[in-house]
């Protein structure tokens, strides 16, 4: 035990706990007592006679099948009697017995009884222990990972019940499976190097003394990454359960799932920047493994919102965004955010306060500064094991956040490279779901496509020939972020649009 005690509440210096001195219990003894800092510890013992309690680790059993028993008593125990009806050995002086073995059907007792030098007390556990000739094994299993690169090693955990005896795992497709580390199928906890990019279903047969029974879990495992197109809008805790890793939490600062809005959710990732007051520190967020096999649109796309701590340009944070394609044993730059004057990064005027996105002009392509951002990886089109980091590092700035990450979107990456032509205007931008697009020239025959966020085509309307805008009706849709393209007179633009 141990109580915060401040040191005014201690005026007597010949006995410095006065207060642990009055109204103790009978048989409460307390004893070496100590003063960390503003705590005081001390340990309690009571003067009592045990209260037993027990639990083992199987109670429906095959015939012949040995289990374990554990001790669950309170207060100190100096002695243990067991006693196992139907078991061999019968009765057991060991704290822990183990290897009790069941030879014959039915359901029996076990009883245990803890004594001490001031009294003892005994448990009887009534048909605690059943034994059957029918009853097959209860097939459980876990992995060690659901989603890993091709090529790791996956450790596969059997948590069957009931006697298991025997083991038989199958994968399906069942091409590139190896077997490491000296297991096999018909090991219990095997160990599986699958070397082949695709998902994978697993089904486990276990054997006892009765028979068998089988589990199969149908697409249990993802090798090689999620397939693209793979969007992530960091919305419900996305950080936590959607397999990103967060490296360098020091300080208890790092990327993590933020409440933010203004760009089609109420979460964004981010880095809280302003409390941080390590200079150049790296903190990086990187994405689960990608698989871009098939893809047809070769860009990593993603919105972000910063602001500068003050005017002073040299206090700008910075953002680095890098891929791997071997699962994150060695990264390529790809795009290097820092402001420069030129409002290249920034999304927001400078402010001294906690910068926390709250509507669409905080965000990327508000048109204040910074353009969203679309990086061309064609040029690792078609491989597995892809990862996507985003590095902050620390000069003295202001939070920074990431929202709306996708790979492969089928929508069209502007020659520019940035997310939003500025010959594209939708007005109004957030809206309801009706909104004018037009671009600078008068529009000819061509068509209006709007995409959701996860890279669905949701709408194509053609484009009235000689009007100088188009009328797009996306009301009947959920609020969130979609991407629009217009194609006409030859040409293409592309934009963002946010519905609320």
């Amino acid at each position: 035990f141990s109580a915060d005690v401040e040191r005014t509440e201690i005026n007597d210096e010949s006995d410095p706990y006065p207060f642990l001195q009055n109204g103790q219990p009978g048989g409460l003894n307390i004893s070496n007592v100590g003063y960390v800092g503003e705590t005081i510890s001390f340990e309690v013992t009571l003067d009592k006679e045990p209260v037993a309690g027990f639990y083992s680790s199987d109670t429906l059993l095959t015939k012949g099948c040995s289990i374990d028993f554990f001790d669950d008593s309170f207060c100190e125990v100096d002695t243990w009697e067991w006693t196992f009806e139907g078991g061999t050995p019968a009765s057991s002086s060991d704290q822990n017995p183990t290897g009790i073995v069941f030879e014959e059907t039915g359901a029996f007792n076990v009883s245990l009884k803890a004594k001490n030098q001031f009294g003892s007390n005994t448990l009887t556990m009534t048909n605690f222990i059943t034994v059957s000739e029918t009853v097959l094994p209860i097939v459980y299993f876990t992995t060690s990972d659901t989603l890993v690169c091709s090529g790791k090693v996956i450790v596969m955990n059997d948590l069957s019940e009931v006697c298991p005896e025997s083991w038989n795992w199958e994968f399906t497709p069942g091409s590139g499976i190896e077997f490491v580390n000296g297991t096999d199928a018909s090991s219990q906890n095997p160990e599986v190097n699958i070397n082949e990019a695709g998902i994978y279903t697993v089904e486990l047969t276990v054997t006892n003394a009765n028979g068998s029974s089988s589990l199969t879990k149908e697409d249990y495992l993802t090798i090689g990454g999620l397939s693209a197109p793979y969007v992530e809008d960091f919305e419900n805790n996305a950080i936590s359960i959607n397999s990103w890793t967060v490296v360098n939490n020091d300080d208890f600062i790092t990327w993590e799932d933020f409440f933010a809005t203004g760009n089609g959710g109420f979460g964004a990732a981010g880095i809280d920047n302003f409390d941080y007051y390590k200079f150049l520190e790296r903190d990086q967020l990187i994405s689960p493994p990608l698989n871009l096999t098939g893809l047809e649109n070769d860009s990593l796309y993603f919105d972000h919102a910063y602001a500068l701590k003050g005017d002073i340009l040299q206090y700008s944070d910075t953002l680095v965004v890098k891929l791997s394609d071997d699962c994150g044993e060695s990264w390529t730059r790809l795009l290097t955010l820092v402001e420069d004057g030129s409002g290249n990064f920034v999304t927001r005027e400078y402010t001294n306060v906690r910068f926390v996105p709250e509507n669409a002009d905080d965000w990327c392509g508000s048109g204040y500064g910074s353009e969203c951002n679309v990086i061309d990886i064609s040029q690792w089109s078609g491989n597995d094991n892809v990862m996507i980091m985003f590095e902050s590092v620390r000069i003295m700035g202001n939070n920074l956040y990431i929202d709306n990450v996708s790979v492969g979107l089928s929508v069209s990456v502007p020659e520019s490279g940035i997310n939003t032509d500025k010959l594209l205007s939708i007005y109004p931008n957030p809206n309801n779901g009706l909104f004018e697009v037009s671009i600078e020239e008068e529009m000819q025959s061509g068509v209006v496509s709007v995409y959701d966020i996860r890279g669905q085509l949701i709408l194509v309307e053609q484009i009235s020939t000689g009007h100088d805008s188009h009328i797009v009706d996306l009301s009947g849709n959920p609020d969130g972020l979609y991407f629009v393209l217009i194609s006409s007179n030859g040409i293409s633009r592309t934009g963002k649009v946010v519905v609320r």
